[in-house]
């Protein structure tokens, strides 16, 4: 399957150009998820593009609790009575 964002020389540069502004912000090497979602918001880009611009910065991007970045969904179990 092909890759979404790097089908065309124009798209590769978008990455890479957000691998750049992803590091900028992270400078611990690290971004949260709303510093994640605020950068896809000022870019005009989907989540994902910034989560892989992240991955191929080596930033990792942690508080996610929408499971947008990798992290594990949260949701609450009903219980059942019996």
């Amino acid at each position: 399957m092909a890759n979404d964002w790097t089908n065309s020389s124009e798209e590769k540069e978008k990455i890479w150009e957000m691998v750049a502004k992803v590091k900028k912000i992270a400078g611990n090497g690290v971004l949260s998820c709303p510093q994640a979602l605020q950068l896809a918001a000022d870019e005009s880009v989907p989540p994902l593009l910034v989560g892989r611009a992240a991955d191929l910065g080596g930033i990792k991007i942690i508080g996610c609790q929408l499971g947008c970045f990798g992290a594990p969904k949260v949701t609450k179990r009903r219980e059942e009575s019996h």
